[in-house]
């Protein structure tokens, strides 16, 4: 089974504790594998008055050992009995199986293989990913001004035209040079040259 504190990183906002052999009740004689209750749930309760001291605070109490269901026997979208197979079996693992496709199941096996390496290689992994990102970032960085420089460009262009246009049809309509290239901003001889 993995350790308390890779489950607490996995799901951070719930709070695991191992309480292994505190309960001792045993299932009736017979009880099939497949059917034995794995999950069970607690509330707080004042004894003397009877009464549940909130409905805010569940002690949730899972017994991995109780769950045989093999990896064929869970239904793809049945994620609570892929997490009690994935928490039962983890140690087996060498790579995600191909069953396991939802992008829950990637997260998971990202976290355990991060949660299995040394202090050293934690620290690796996390420098390659950060290089990853600041390199990812620059190439989206470097996009969006290529993107921004070449709507500039466009425009500065379709003006340029824009104003040759302009330039032609004054020139058809017999408009001295000098008119139009004030009128356009066009150098003359560009004018002189439609």
């Amino acid at each position: 089974m993995p350790n308390i504190a890779f489950l607490n990183e996995v799901i951070p906002d719930r709070k695991i504790i191992d309480l292994e052999h505190i309960r001792n009740k045993q299932e009736p004689q017979g009880t099939d594998n497949k059917k034995r209750k794995v999950v069970s749930m607690y509330r707080l309760k004042e004894l003397a008055e009877n009464t549940i001291l909130t409905d805010k605070y569940t002690l949730v109490y899972i017994e991995l050992p109780k769950f045989t269901k093999e990896l064929d026997e869970i239904e793809p979208n049945n994620i609570l009995e892929g997490f009690f197979y994935c928490f039962r079996h983890m140690k087996m693992f060498e790579n995600k199986p191909q069953k396991l496709k939802q992008p829950i199941w990637t997260r998971l096996f990202n976290a355990a293989q991060f949660a299995a390496m040394n202090k050293h290689e934690q620290l690796k992994y996390i420098n390659e990913m950060n290089t990853a990102r600041d390199i990812r970032n620059q190439i989206d960085y470097a996009r969006e001004q290529g993107i921004e420089q070449g709507k500039s460009l466009g425009k500065a262009e379709g003006k340029a035209e824009e104003q040759q246009t302009i330039a032609r049809n004054l020139k058809r309509m017999g408009i001295d040079s000098a008119t139009i290239a004030e009128s356009t901003r066009l150098p003359i001889e560009e004018i002189e040259k439609l």
